[in-house]
């Protein structure tokens, strides 16, 4: 689909440009490309970075964005966008190593925030999503960290239920999409004892500073106080 991908690099290319002016060319650009092929995970990840870097950290230009291009594609491809994010999404949900981090970023950790932390995770990119799963102290490098807020909630719903009406994915086509996600993924070495036991949780979390000091510094020098909360 080399004509697709060259449309997708002009997303990167032009995403200096205002909003409002990318989503009226974004529509111009794919409006007739009903060509009912599937995504992949590279495509997906370039719709990303060009969603965050057009966005400039604004999650409502994120989501209008991202609603004005899908709408141009197909509703193969659409889905697919939603399997791939779903599947990056289950692959961390519940991660410890992330729960430190997000404690240090937001300063509060439950069952829901974990999830809206995994999506913000997911809206920083490739990069940033593959290097914290790897290295959850690399997130200190990120050029900005919404400290107290980290969470996107509304993510999830980008491209709403109406493709998936039109167009339900095989169980196939879902396991191959989580798989396909799955591959590239290289986790911080597991955690010694069951992290479901309330003393284990608690050690780890205990010993915060000790696993990210980056994060822990850069947090200090934005004035956040995690242990607040």
């Amino acid at each position: 689909m080399p004509f697709k991908i060259s449309f997708l690099l002009w997303i990167v290319i032009n995403s200096m440009m205002m909003p409002d002016v990318l989503m009226v060319s974004a529509s111009e650009k794919i409006g007739s490309f009903k060509n009912g092929k599937y995504m992949n995970k590279d495509e997906f990840w370039v719709l990303v970075e060009s969603f965050k870097k057009t966005s400039a950290g604004d999650q409502d230009v994120f989501l209008d964005v991202a609603e004005n291009v899908l709408e141009g594609m197909s509703d193969e491809e659409v889905t697919d966008f939603r399997l791939y994010l779903s599947a990056y999404f289950s692959a961390v949900e519940n991660n410890i190593w992330l729960m430190l981090a997000q404690k240090v970023i937001n300063g509060a950790v439950t069952d829901d925030t974990n999830q809206h932390f995994v999506l913000w995770l997911i809206s920083q990119g490739k990069d940033a999503y593959f290097s914290a799963l790897k290295d959850p102290d690399s997130l200190a490098s990120l050029e900005e960290i919404d400290f107290g807020v980290g969470e996107f909630e509304q993510l999830m719903l980008i491209g709403g239920i109406e493709s998936l009406q039109r167009f339900a994915p095989s169980p196939s086509r879902r396991e191959a999409v989580d798989q396909d996600a799955r591959f590239d993924i290289v986790y911080k070495d597991e955690i010694l004892g069951d992290p479901v036991d309330g003393a284990v949780f608690d050690a780890y979390f205990n010993s915060i500073p000790k696993y990210l000091p980056r994060l822990v510094e850069r947090a200090k020098k934005e004035g956040f106080n995690w242990q607040s909360r």
